[in-house]
């Protein structure tokens, strides 16, 4: 992948993953709710989840390293942006914050910069992952 594609990749995913997580901030204790499960049933859910991509990127997909990338290979929503950076730790911790919150419309709003607040942390090792540890 070129490096302004890595770029407009981790800008996209980064976006996503802050929308999505505003989004479930005021949206995802209804529809948690609405379907009938439990916060600690979706974070058992989430670390499946995630253990489970685990392994296939341990393990990994017999592919050609010659070839471009397809589009159907774009990695930017599924699996940067959900479950890497907006994973179900962060869309828990966000319902529980905004519960706090009470209806108190302040409050609520007053968590929204908490929500992009990870997105420019996940810049750097997402758009130059070759870099990102070197001190």
């Amino acid at each position: 992948m070129t490096a302004a594609k890595r770029r407009a990749t981790a800008w996209a995913a980064i976006t996503m993953a802050g929308a999505i997580l505003l989004l479930f901030a005021f949206t995802g204790e209804m529809w948690l709710t609405a379907l009938g499960i439990s916060l600690p049933a979706f974070r058992i859910a989430g670390g499946l989840l995630l253990f489970m991509l685990a392994t296939q990127m341990v393990f990994g997909r017999p592919s050609a390293q010659d070839t471009e990338p397809s589009p159907q290979d774009d990695i930017t929503v599924f699996p940067l942006a959900f479950p890497l950076i907006a994973g179900p730790g962060a869309m828990t911790s966000v319902i529980l914050l905004m519960g706090k919150s009470a209806g108190e419309w302040l409050k609520g709003r007053s968590l929204s910069p908490c929500c992009w607040r990870p997105c420019p942390l996940s810049w750097r090792p997402c758009s130059r992952p070759s870099e990102s540890w070197a001190f």
